[in-house]
């Protein structure tokens, strides 16, 4: 009988699993197996931490930018903020900023700061949501890569808890996020990053995210490894899950 990668439980219905959110285009389409996730894992998962990811600030600002349609290929025309709204459907303009309030500062009269307020206040939890989904697609490509028997082991029992929400320590590392990089994206597995037992990486144009596999705090090697390479480091506290 399947047994769901995520639950553990063997005999329920179960559908395909798509490890790339739809939200973030139709460009990277990778699948389970039927059987390899229940559909209650599915659905559910899908609503907790591929819907945070999908809505992180940066992803949206990717996908309106260059016009990024998902799977039932619609774009996200304008996104809206607690202080304003980015227009993306002007065609003489990459993107119109509207703000309200004191958020403009004239630098050098010749350009201006404009600060955007995301309108999620409580981005922490969306970001550890977002966390989670980044080690969802990790897993799911430890089972596409090594097989279901590695993926279904003890080993990832600590991972699988924390996909389905268990307090977990662990960290999430961010690049520098660039803008004006095209929306490819990769989903990859890493292994030689000093420190990080293996990484579930997932790059979307300008934005790079590394979840660690063996989760636990960051290391002495992963902080140097970070500062060297222009990585910030999110740290997950079980304490605030």
């Amino acid at each position: 009988m399947p047994t769901c990668m995520y639950c553990l439980r063997s005999g329920r219905p179960s559908n395909i699993e798509h490890l790339i959110p739809a939200g973030l285009g139709p460009h990277a389409d990778i699948v389970l197996p039927k059987g390899a996730v229940c559909e209650d894992c599915n659905h559910r998962l899908g609503r907790e931490v591929d819907e945070a990811l999908v809505h992180l600030f940066e992803v949206q600002l990717i996908r309106g930018l260059f016009r990024v349609p998902d799977r039932k290929g619609k774009t996200l025309d304008v996104l809206e903020l607690r202080n304003g709204r980015i227009d993306f459907t002007d065609p003489e303009q990459l993107l119109k900023v509207e703000v309200s309030g004191d958020y403009l500062d004239e630098r050098d009269g010749k350009s201006l700061l404009v600060t955007l307020i995301a309108k999620r206040k409580q981005s922490g939890p969306q970001w550890r949501r977002a966390t989670r989904a980044v080690l969802k697609i990790g897993l799911g490509l430890t089972y596409l890569y090594h097989g279901a028997p590695i993926a279904l082991g003890n080993g990832y029992d600590p991972v699988r808890t924390a996909i389905c929400g268990e307090p977990y320590e662990g960290y999430l590392l961010i690049g520098e996020f660039d803008l004006t990089e095209w929306p490819h994206l990769n989903a990859s597995l890493l292994h030689d990053i000093p420190g990080v037992t293996v990484g579930a990486q997932l790059r979307y144009g300008g934005l790079n995210l590394i979840a660690d596999l063996g989760l636990g705090p960051a290391s002495a090697a992963v902080r140097k490894w970070a500062e060297e390479n222009a990585y910030r480091i999110m740290t997950i506290d079980p304490r605030r899950l």
